[in-house]
């Protein structure tokens, strides 16, 4: 059991968390302002009950309701990533959601009508079962909602862009806006690449201090990239493109890459009907989570999930130190796993990345069966990226 500080989730509850808080609390509580700072961040071992004691007395003079503390201060990190989700009271689900629009087509003038990805669709509906669900998540069950990211199209044009395309990115960064301003108090799951849901593609460059669909040219930013197959739509991307990846010579091999401790790209290469790669970024933040899953295909993003539902303790860290339970018949896939995935603390914040290669089973029938397929036999194989890779990019 690991015991958290909860100082600035309880200012944010509260309306309190504001800019020159640190300071005002350190000057009315006689404490420094960096002993501040390390309770904001979650980052005090062992603090003392005088110091506790003062942070109390400056709450309960601010409004918040003496009993409940000292008790809302503290919070046992869930040992379970599905339960930290459970933290939160809601918990939304975005879905890109694509327009095809004839190439001639600029009045809208008829509804335009809109679809989801199948494997992104399957995969919300079980992540929705999963948390909706009394046997798994016991009484944390939050609410859950699936909102959809809208983006337009056309068959006949094969580059992205125009006004159709600015349309679908201010949007997307005012989906994004919105998820940022409920942070504190709502969890966030989003599904699909960055080329058929755009708010991960701005979650991502949130978070490693990059600009929206703007490829990188000096140097890598973010530490993984997908380099689109040739039929993909080439969405302009901070971490995807047509070409390799910054620093990568030579022809261009479609796949995912992600940099190791020694600062060098490693690929999944794409194969198809063979292997395929996904990523996992998960962001912790007191009760609320931030979740962006995504493959190169949907296959490879279905398959992902079903890893994430059934295996959630290969992205979450262990930190009871009990050794990982293997059930009957799964001895030998076990051996091929991590036993507790990792993250990196950095300030109050805490941050996995994971890489995901899935090798697939040969199917054994035609369309009917790839239309039914929910991918769960295919074999996935979670690699966590380095710390300080991490330490390195984050923005």
């Amino acid at each position: 059991m690991k015991v958290e500080m909860r100082l600035k989730a309880l200012l944010q509850e509260y309306g309190l968390y504001e800019r020159g808080v640190e300071k005002n609390m350190a000057d009315s509580c006689g404490l420094h302002r960096h002993t501040i700072g390390k309770l904001l961040r979650n980052e005090v071992k062992n603090p003392s009950l005088e110091v506790l004691g003062r942070v109390c007395g400056w709450l309960e003079e601010h409004n918040v309701p003496a009993e409940k503390l000292p008790g809302a201060l503290l919070k046992v990190r869930p040992a379970d990533l599905w339960q930290a989700f459970g933290g939160s009271n809601r918990v939304a689900i975005y879905l890109g959601m694509y327009a095809h629009i004839g190439q001639k087509h600029n009045e809208r003038k008829r509804v335009v009508p809109m679809s989801v990805a199948r494997h992104d669709a399957a995969l919300a509906s079980k992540i929705n079962q999963l948390l909706c669900s009394e046997a798994e998540m016991g009484g944390a069950r939050p609410g859950v909602t699936t909102q959809y990211v809208p983006f337009q199209f056309s068959l006949e044009m094969s580059d992205v862009g125009g006004r159709w395309f600015e349309e679908d990115k201010k949007r997307a960064k005012g989906i994004f806006k919105r998820i940022r301003k409920r942070e504190h108090h709502e969890s966030a799951i989003m599904l699909g690449s960055q080329r058929v849901n755009y708010v991960v593609e701005c979650l991502v460059a949130d978070l490693f201090g990059c600009e929206p669909f703007e490829p990188v040219e000096d140097g890598p930013k973010v530490p993984f990239y997908v380099c689109y197959r040739e039929h993909d739509r080439p969405v302009p991307s901070c971490f995807g493109g047509r070409d390799n990846p910054p620093g990568v010579m030579g022809a261009i091999r479609p796949g995912t890459y992600y940099l190791d401790e020694n600062k060098e790209w490693n690929v999944i290469n794409w194969r198809q009907n063979a292997q395929d790669a996904g990523v996992v970024v998960i962001i912790r933040n007191a009760e609320t989570v931030l979740m962006a899953l995504f493959g190169c295909s949907g296959r490879a993003t279905c398959a992902v999930g079903n890893e994430l539902l059934y295996h959630a303790e290969e992205f979450w860290p262990n930190v009871t130190g009990g050794k990982k339970k293997v059930k009957k018949g799964e001895k030998i896939r076990a051996l091929k796993r991590s036993t507790s995935g990792s993250t990196l603390k950095k300030s109050s914040r805490e941050i996995g990345v994971y890489i995901c290669q899935v090798n697939f089973r040969e199917p054994k029938d035609e369309l009917l069966t790839w239309a039914i397929d929910d991918c769960e036999k295919d074999e996935v194989i979670v690699k966590p990226l380095a710390e300080k890779v991490l330490e390195t990019h984050l923005n």
